[in-house]
């Protein structure tokens, strides 16, 4: 009996240092897209929660960010950045009551915001709205609870968007 435990043992262990491991690329993130055009990708994740390095000799996997991908341009193919010009400001951070968000730009334009909880979970949004040189909205946090949030405030051609990570206390 001892004899077929120990064969048995033996056996099993041979099969997996002979096992093939595969890993595949993938990210937990509380929101994210990806997008194609032509020879062209872009891919985004926001609220990576879990980040850690493993390795060994031959294998490195970091989790909780996205792993590299190379960009390959066949030199007729240009990328240009979007003009920025505009700024937020988001306070008190951490808020209580009413979080303060302050623009400040050159001329009028339209942006949206929404709030996101932690998981993702989209709990405000405001549509496009014109929003005049240092303008401040006020929004309400005061019936959300204790936690982390994600502010995200977009142009609106989509071109930029600033996201912010807020505390509720």
């Amino acid at each position: 009996m001892k004899r077929i435990i120990i064969t048995f043992v033996f056996i099993i262990s041979t099969l997996s240092l002979s096992a093939q491991v595969q890993l595949l690329n993938s990210v937990i993130g509380t929101a994210g897209q990806f997008f194609t055009s032509g020879s062209i990708s872009l891919s985004w994740t926001l609220g990576e929660v879990a980040v850690k390095t493993l390795s060994n000799a031959t294998l490195i996997l970091n989790q909780g960010f996205q792993q590299p991908w190379e960009l390959i341009l066949d030199g007729s193919t240009t990328i240009q950045e979007p003009e920025i010009n505009w700024s937020v400001k988001a306070y008190p951070n951490p808020v209580r009551e009413n979080l303060n968000v302050q623009f400040t730009l050159e001329n009028s334009e339209r942006f949206s915001m929404e709030i996101l909880d932690i998981t993702g979970k989209k709990i405000y949004q405001q549509e496009a709205e014109t929003i005049m040189p240092d303008q401040v909205v006020r929004l309400d946090f005061s019936t959300y609870k204790e936690g982390i949030y994600i502010l995200r405030v977009v142009s609106e051609d989509q071109k930029v968007q600033k996201i912010y990570k807020i505390r509720k206390n």
